[in-house]
């Protein structure tokens, strides 16, 4: 069944499944003819659990292409590097995996959506500068919104918070900012915004995750350490949710205000 799934003819996951249980069950009657008991039978979760723990360059290479498998686990070049904090500074957007109350102005629950986060980190320090948590998506607005985010001292932390490890210090003027190819960093007024403040821009390759790794691996990281624990959490695939029936919108138990302030 493995091998199958990590082949170059790349079936579908069910197809592999079907052929899995039309095996087994034509081994068990084998067996019945025989007198010797039957083989137990796997739920599908747990041989989908199988085929993911296989996955390997090699297999990944033979089902999908050469360039696919070098970026999963090998990478293609050196990230880029800094010398010093603010030289580099890296902005990304991405849907939180989790649900959120939409509220009206007396506080009433009209319904839940996944809010947009933007995120800017430092390559050098690795440490965030900006995160901006919003239902309204990517555009000029929420660039500008993490962009004076990330010039300013956060005074709107907590003071608890801001003393902690010197988090609040993290903030200034970078000389290069890295952002994608998205039609709101594309925009003139982005590019006019940056030039008059001496900000320098560096586009990301179309469909390279990778130039961006370090905001790219703090989406993976806020996924696991604050999205999926939250009982609104998505911690898995739409057809994985479905399969283990699980329903976290219906459990979203705090608005976008609450949810920034776990997310900080």
């Amino acid at each position: 069944m493995i091998d199958l799934f990590w082949s170059a003819r790349a079936p579908k996951l069910w197809e592999v499944l079907n052929e899995f249980d039309i095996k087994l069950k034509n081994k068990n009657e084998e067996l019945a003819r025989l007198g010797v008991e039957q083989l137990g039978k796997p739920n599908k979760e747990t041989l989908r659990l199988w085929i993911n723990g296989a996955e390997n360059y090699h297999r990944y290479r033979a089902r999908y292409d050469k360039l696919r498998a070098g970026r999963r686990f090998r990478g293609q070049s050196r990230a880029i590097q800094a010398s010093r904090p603010l030289e580099y500074v890296m902005f990304d957007h991405t849907p939180a995996d989790a649900w959120a109350n939409v509220e009206n102005a007396s506080g009433q629950v009209l319904m839940q959506e996944r809010p947009w986060l933007m995120r800017a980190i430092d390559v050098y320090s690795r440490m965030p500068l900006a995160a901006i948590l919003t239902f309204e998506p990517p555009s000029i607005n929420t660039v500008v919104m993490c962009m004076k985010q990330l010039v300013r001292r956060k005074d709107f932390l907590p003071p608890g918070l801001r003393n902690f490890k010197n988090f609040a210090d993290a903030w200034g003027k970078p000389s290069f900012i890295i952002v994608d190819c998205a039609w709101e960093n594309a925009e003139v007024s982005f590019q006019t915004m940056c030039e008059s403040l001496s900000i320098n821009i560096i586009w990301a390759p179309i469909h390279t995750p990778e130039f961006k790794c370090h905001v790219e691996h703090d989406f993976h990281l806020l996924s696991q350490l604050y999205w999926h624990r939250l009982p609104s959490g998505i911690p898995h695939k739409p057809h994985v949710m479905s399969q283990l029936r699980l329903d976290p919108r219906s459990k979203a138990d705090r608005n976008l205000e609450q949810m920034t302030d776990g997310l900080w």
